[in-house]
Parts: C-alpha cells; sequence; structure tokens
C-alpha cells in the first residue's frame, strides 16, 4: 500500500482536482502521496540509523547482519524515490509522474516560472540520486564492479538527500499554496502505531532479559 493520508484518499484527490483541474489536481495529488511515502521510507532510516549511538548499540547486539541490509536496502528505495519524482516528463514513449511535468500544466506565466525555478532546483538536487541509481543501482556500471578507474560518483549522503527531499517539498507546497490548499509537513508524515520505537523498545527489554540472566 503506497498512499499515507489521513484523509480518505478518493476525497482529497477530488479536493486537489476541484482546486487545480483534473490533470494538474490528479498529477499533483499522485505526486503528494509519493512524497508522502517517500517520506515514511526516510524517517523510518533516519529513526533506525541516524538516532543515537545507543540505538546503533541495540542493533549492533541483536540482529546486525539483518539491520544492516535493511539499511542497505532502505537507503537504496529511498534514491531510487527521489529520482524517479525527477524524471523526465516522457521515456521509452511513455510519460512518467514527475515534478518535471508541472509547469507546462499551468496556464499563469508567474506562477509557471516560479514553478519552474523551484522544478529546476529540485532537479539539480536530485542530480546525485539518478547518478547512483543509473550506475550502481538499477544499473551495474562494469567499470565500478570490477574496481577499476571511473568517474567518481557523485556525494550520496544523508545532507545531500534531505536537500532533495526538501527541493521537492518547495515544489508542491508552492503548487499547493497558489491553488488555496494548506501545505504538507511531509517530514512529519508517520504510518502510526507499531513502529521504530515500538521495535527498539522490544529489542531492549529482550536484552535487558538476557542480560539480566548472565552470570
Amino acid at each position: 500500500m503506497r498512499k499515507v493520508a489521513t484523509h480518505d484518499d478518493d476525497t482529497l484527490r477530488a479536493r486537489h482536482v476541484d482546486a487545480m483541474g483534473r490533470e494538474l489536481g490528479s498529477t499533483y495529488h499522485s505526486l503528494a502521496s509519493d512524497l508522502s511515502w517517500l517520506y515514511v521510507r526516510w524517517n523510518i532510516h533516519r529513526q533506525l540509523f541516524g538516532h543515537s549511538r545507543e540505538r546503533h548499540e541495540t542493533l549492533s547486539r541483536t540482529a546486525p547482519r539483518l539491520f544492516y541490509v535493511l539499511q542497505r536496502l532502505l537507503w537504496e528505495d529511498i534514491l531510487l524515490g527521489i529520482a524517479r519524482m525527477t524524471d523526465s516528463p516522457k521515456s521509452a514513449g511513455r510519460s512518467n509522474l514527475s515534478v518535471r511535468a508541472l509547469p507546462a500544466m499551468i496556464d499563469e506565466d508567474s506562477l509557471r516560472a516560479e514553478l519552474e525555478a523551484a522544478v529546476l532546483r529540485a532537479v539539480n538536487d536530485s542530480d546525485f540520486a539518478r547518478h547512483w541509481r543509473h550506475r550502481l543501482i538499477a544499473h551495474r556500471d562494469l567499470e565500478i564492479a570490477l574496481g577499476a578507474e571511473a568517474e567518481p560518483l557523485p556525494t550520496a549522503d544523508v545532507r545531500a538527500a534531505e536537500t532533495a527531499l526538501r527541493a521537492l517539498c518547495d515544489v508542491l507546497n508552492l503548487l499547493s499554496v497558489s491553488y488555496a490548499q494548506p501545505p504538507i509537513a511531509y517530514e512529519l508524515v508517520d504510518f502510526g502505531d507499531g513502529g521504530v520505537d515500538d521495535l527498539i523498545d522490544y529489542l531492549n527489554k529482550g536484552l535487558d532479559g538476557i542480560d539480566g540472566q548472565e552470570p
């Protein structure tokens, strides 16, 4: 299930279509849903692997290999998500869901120009993710795989991902506010109970039990 929303999704989509028109409203709504879901994965990644030294020790003491794989999978999935949202509007003869398609749907000149600038910033800030997707995640650059001299990949770290995600938020919130819709605090999107804090609590209780049994 990809949609993350506190409202009924059909009702929310209808509201966006009413405010922005069918093409723009539907596209905006789908992008907002994708960005919300992307932030869910991002927040899980940060809560698990960027929280504290104590949390890192908990993961290392329980299932280090499992959490290593999970960290890598989440990170690669986040990069793929960032790259997808800033893809070309069309590839291989098919249309893509991308923020780059939004400006062409705007009739008002000043808003279209402002949106184009915001989209360009998002595309530039996301460029590192597309490089990683093309050369390491979706495809496997032979020179990198063989350890030969190769053009180095751009830095892909927490700061780069946060910058790209914020730029995507700016694009969609510029559009929503321009059509009298409330901005979304994407960074606060949460998937509810049964999250990372609950997992860590159970893991720590298990470790406490083991420590209490040790002579």
